[in-house]
């Protein structure tokens, strides 16, 4: 009897923007505690999600009452919202008007801008958020990463990676991972090349390693084994397996999907056993991630 592949249908539609939806991120279940007299987020919706739109709109959603608790109806301009995410208690928020912007949730349903941060980046590079204090962007020199550390006031940033050393393109993703004991940031360029560099030191990269023929468009790590899942331009999914030390790395290209691009994709890190891509073919694919420790081997679960 053949296997029945396709997904359910959704739990629930939650209907209120008025343009294309661009991101969407789950608040964090644990507690969120403001600073100052500011409402708690987790007070203002226990179950919540966020979303940014294509004309600038933020939005909090209710996953318990599915309804719209907290908006901004012009967060960002009609450039549209890239990137939505959480910072400690605070909301964040990355627009294609190069603008990073940091919200807390008030009473009575509103979003009050607590900082914006210049980062002259207007491409489709999403800003990670590496603690509740770091923040790593894109910039104006789309071959240059900047780290902010939201503790200082001020706009300069405390570290800047260079990527035009690598001769790779411009950085088109984001991301960190603990390797052994330290965590590094991780940078995925056009020409299909991932650098790791040294939050502590604003040098050279520690290592550059080549994982596809295609640009790398997305990453995330599976910190249990210091391995990057990478999503190309291309068909192929990549692991880059980083050694203890951070001056080697080995790229194994583990699965292939049936369309070329895939530009999302997100670890289950409470396990390490699943992991979701997104792909211009509008398919949204959950994978079993059956063993990282040897050589990756994947299962689809649902298409």
């Amino acid at each position: 009897m053949a296997r029945n592949n396709r997904a359910p249908p959704p739990v629930a539609v939650l209907r209120g923007h008025l343009s294309p939806v661009n991101t969407v991120c789950f608040v964090p279940s644990r507690p969120i505690t403001p600073n100052d007299d500011v409402a708690s987020l987790s007070s203002v919706a226990p179950r919540s999600l966020l979303s940014g739109s294509a004309d600038g709109m933020l939005k909090v959603w209710d996953l318990t009452t599915r309804r719209e608790a907290s908006s901004a109806v012009q967060a960002h301009s009609k450039a549209g919202i890239l990137h939505t995410t959480t910072q400690g208690p605070i909301i964040v928020s990355q627009g294609r008007d190069g603008l990073v912007k940091w919200w807390d949730v008030v009473d009575g349903g509103g979003m009050r801008e607590s900082r914006t941060l210049a980062i002259g980046s207007y491409t489709f590079t999403k800003a990670h958020v590496v603690d509740s204090n770091l923040l790593l962007v894109p910039t104006e020199h789309a071959e240059t990463v900047a780290l902010f550390d939201v503790r200082t006031s001020g706009t300069h940033p405390a570290m800047i990676f260079e990527g035009s050393p690598i001769k790779s393109g411009m950085c088109m993703s984001l991301t960190s991972m603990p390797v052994s004991d330290q965590t590094v940031a991780c940078v995925g360029f056009e020409g299909g090349v991932v650098a790791l560099y040294d939050f502590r030191l604003a040098a050279p990269p520690l290592l550059s390693h080549a994982v596809s023929t295609s640009t790398v468009l997305c990453m995330d790590a599976v910190c249990t084994s210091s391995t990057l899942l990478c999503g190309t331009s291309g068909d192929d999914l990549v692991a880059l397996r980083v050694h203890p030390d951070t001056t080697a790395a080995t790229a194994d290209s583990f699965y292939r999907s049936k369309q070329p691009g895939i530009s999302a994709i997100a670890n289950r890190s409470v396990d390490d056993r699943i992991f979701a891509t997104a792909g211009w073919d509008h398919r949204y694919l959950p994978t079993y991630l059956l063993a990282l420790d040897t050589k990756c081997q994947v299962g689809p679960t649902l298409r």
